[in-house]
């Protein structure tokens, strides 16, 4: 939980990040490679000046500082900073994809978006639905329970 926090903290200093919104945090099951401990997943909605590229470099640093050390695909990490969506934006690179292509199979990306958009529409692999709909079409028992309200982390 710490390092969400402090991830936070970061982002809340940062100079050109103008708001940051907070979902609840969620304890969830492993996604890709099940056999390590639950997760703790949130989401943050920011408004920045940032580039795409300049928001993933930021997000790396936290990252690094939180001790996190780039393995094996989908394995333990301390802190996972993605970049799910930008208004008017969209990036197809090797290292940056914007939407972020998984998200909406993913509940522990989706539940906690829901929090701060659950209208948002995002449309994937050619269908469109509003965040709250795409949650409803996942598995609901990937997330084993609410830890945090935003207000208390």
């Amino acid at each position: 939980m710490q390092f969400l926090q402090k991830c936070v903290q970061c982002f809340a200093v940062n100079s050109r990040i103008s708001s940051i919104k907070k979902s609840s945090v969620y304890v969830t099951k492993p996604w890709g490679k099940v056999d390590q401990p639950d997760f703790l997943n949130a989401v943050l909605e920011i408004e920045t000046e940032m580039m795409p590229w300049q928001l993933l470099r930021f997000g790396r640093i936290l990252e690094s500082a939180a001790g996190r050390q780039r393995g094996g695909r989908w394995g333990p990490r301390t802190l996972d900073v993605d970049i799910l969506y930008a208004v008017g934006c969209e990036v197809d690179d090797a290292d940056l994809k914007i939407p972020h292509p998984l998200m909406t199979q993913r509940l522990f990306v989706m539940k906690p978006l829901a929090d701060l958009a659950p209208d948002l529409i995002l449309r994937q692999n050619g269908e469109q639905k509003s965040v709250r709909q795409w949650c409803n079409t996942l598995e609901q028992d990937a997330i084993l329970e609410k830890l945090y309200e935003p207000d208390e982390w």
